[in-house]
């Protein structure tokens, strides 16, 4: 899937992400320059005892967000080297899937845009309870429902391992 900034304001919303997920996040394009600005602002409203990075990261202007990859990068070292046990990966598989199902309603496929974060993310088994193409590992009979139960129960899985 390709991948497109996610709003702010929503990655806000997520549990916390720390610095070295929010580099990983934006390696891929899931953040912009500018939202990682901004993330560094709203920490700084959380909390005014932050790094002299963070500082930094938050006073950037709109000319100066070429420097935003190393800021990011020495905020993100700082975690790797204080050994935080961390998986950005996952951490991000769970932002964008929350962020799908957020926006479902305006997605033409949103158990599509699934199947290729399914496959984006090697196939990790905790999502394959809400691929459609996955058979059911509960026991789950979908010849015994309709497609309309079938496709219930796949956007009932996704928002249990949201919920989780």
């Amino acid at each position: 899937m390709k991948a497109t900034p996610i709003p702010t304001e929503f990655i806000l919303s997520q549990p916390g992400p720390s610095w070295l997920e929010l580099q990983w996040g934006f390696d891929r394009g899931w953040l912009s320059e500018s939202a990682v600005v901004n993330l560094a602002v709203a920490r700084l409203s959380e909390s005014g005892n932050q790094a002299p990075e963070v500082i930094e990261l938050a006073s950037l202007g709109s000319r100066e967000l070429g420097e935003v990859r190393c800021v990011l990068d020495k905020l993100a070292e700082t975690e790797r080297r204080a050994a935080v046990d961390q998986d950005p990966e996952r951490a991000w598989l769970r932002i964008i899937l929350a962020w799908l199902y957020a926006q479902r309603g305006e997605i033409a496929d949103p158990l599509g845009a699934v199947e290729e974060i399914y496959a984006d993310f090697d196939y990790p088994s905790e999502i394959s309870d809400f691929v459609r193409y996955m058979p059911p590992g509960d026991g789950y009979d979908p010849q015994a429902h309709t497609h309309e139960e079938n496709i219930a129960r796949l956007y009932c899985k996704w928002r249990e391992f949201l919920d989780a």
